[in-house]
Parts: C-alpha cells; structure tokens; sequence
C-alpha cells in the first residue's frame, strides 16, 4: 500500500483550477444534448481530467454524455455530504475517450 503516491494524486486534484462551464458552453449542451449540466473542469499537473460537481449530476453526465463508459478511467474519486447534498471530484486518466470528447467540445464552445 503506498499511501504516499495516493496523498500526492489528492493533493494534485485538489490544486486543479477548475473552471465553471459558462453561459455559452451551457447553450451548446442544451442544443447539442437537450441537456443543462452545472459542473466544472480542468487538467491537474499530470494532464488528468477533472471533473467537479454533484453527484446526482455526474450519474446525469454519466448517461447523456457517456461517462459511465470511462468509469475504468476513474484514478480518484472523493465525495462529501454536505447539507444534504453530495458533491463529487473524480479525476479521470488522460486516456478516457469519452473525457477528451467532452473537453474538446468545452473548448470548441468556449
């Protein structure tokens, strides 16, 4: 067990820089997907995607956007309840197909 290489995988998904999706990128899911996800993203130092929101939005994201097919991808996933709701960050490795179609579609929609 090498607790200090998973402390380094929290530590680098937590310094992540994650951007909320804007008004613009919110549009192009509702035309493209008839979907209106609230979440935000970015890469953390090892190129892996990240992805922060509620869970109930992720298991959406999962279904209209086809995550469900990277969750192998999934390298970290924590989760805290708070005031009821549980919020999610999961970081996927920077081979999940599904993860690279989704940024290219943020960053085509910026």
């Amino acid at each position: 067990m090498n607790l200090e290489k998973f402390d380094g995988m929290v530590d680098a998904v937590q310094r992540t820089i994650c951007m909320p999706i804007n008004d613009k990128q919110q549009a192009a899911f509702k035309q493209k997907y008839d979907f209106e996800p609230t979440f935000e993203y970015g890469r953390d130092e090892n190129g892996h995607y990240v992805i922060r929101t509620a869970k109930k939005m992720l298991e959406e994201m999962e279904f209209y956007l086809a995550l469900k097919y990277d969750r192998e991808g999934i390298d970290l996933y924590m989760h805290a309840e708070i005031d009821g709701v549980c919020y999610v960050s999961v970081s996927y490795g920077e081979d999940a197909l599904h993860l690279q179609e989704l940024f290219h579609f943020l960053e085509l929609n910026k």
